[in-house]
């Protein structure tokens, strides 16, 4: 994996505190393409940043924790899409 992911122990706060940041940046930047229609590059480059930073959170410890939750919630969701009745689509007419 590259080094570039590896942050050392002492940081881990600071590097949280950059993902939250992060996280603010891409809830704006999709907020800015959904009412100004801002460019789809943007929100991309904002994405980018954003899966390198819980890159970076997943190899300084966290990733079997994500993991387990992702499956959790991956089960959960599965769970409620199987229960939902088939949606009827409306189409105006009759």
């Amino acid at each position: 994996m590259n080094s570039l992911f590896m942050m050392p122990p002492w940081r881990h706060d600071r590097q949280m505190l950059k993902t939250i940041e992060r996280c603010g940046a891409l809830a704006g930047a999709l907020c800015r393409f959904l009412s100004q229609g801002q460019n789809m590059r943007q929100v991309c480059q904002t994405v980018a940043d954003m899966e390198i930073m819980l890159a970076q959170l997943r190899l300084n410890g966290l990733a079997a924790m994500i993991d387990d939750e992702k499956v959790r919630k991956l089960d959960a969701l599965s769970q409620r899409l199987l229960t939902q009745q088939p949606a009827t689509i409306n189409t105006g007419e009759g």
